[in-house]
């Protein structure tokens, strides 16, 4: 962003500054009800930004996960489902990042429970913006990344604390 703009978010609200934290606006992408909550937050500039929200499939045993995104500062959101793997869903721990190039392509990193010891991930990509979605090779870790380019990308984490991937 800059010295004075820039967003912090809770589980259910997202708010944007412009005067360096002075002021507040409510920008919190459309949430169908109390069960959905806001798990991670991107801005690849001062108006292109992803949300990653998250609820529980009906029965209770299972993840939700949705992608909003916004290209003028939140003002309005386009939201679109993520479809997990049966196993990603059942296993998805909360913690969740996405690394998005430009406004088509994309990437979520899902967090899956496992040991306290581990960390397990399961890595989805888009090239048009979240309508389509695949799911890629196992990732070395479950944790945060940031794509530089359409091929290198970086995860922070994992027993390395770091890792190089590359996008074929």
């Amino acid at each position: 962003m800059s010295e004075t703009e820039g967003f912090v978010w809770s589980a259910r609200h997202l708010v944007w500054t412009l005067d360096g934290g002075r002021t507040w606006r409510e920008i919190t992408p459309p949430l169908a009800d109390d069960a959905v909550r806001i798990d991670f937050v991107t801005f690849r500039d001062n108006a292109r930004g992803w949300a990653l929200l998250s609820s529980t499939s009906p029965q209770g045993d299972s993840a939700i996960l949705t992608l909003a995104s916004t290209l003028d500062r939140g003002v309005s959101w386009v939201v679109k489902q993520v479809p997990l793997s049966d196993t990603d869903a059942q296993g998805y721990s909360g913690r969740a990042a996405a690394s998005f190039v430009d406004s088509g392509l994309g990437w979520v990193m899902l967090r899956l429970a496992s040991s306290s010891s581990a960390s397990v991930g399961a890595l989805y990509a888009t090239a048009d913006g979240g309508n389509t979605w695949a799911r890629l090779p196992i990732p070395p870790a479950g944790d945060p990344i940031l794509f530089t380019s359409t091929k290198d990308g970086w995860i922070a984490g994992g027993p390395g604390g770091g890792r190089t991937l590359r996008h074929p």
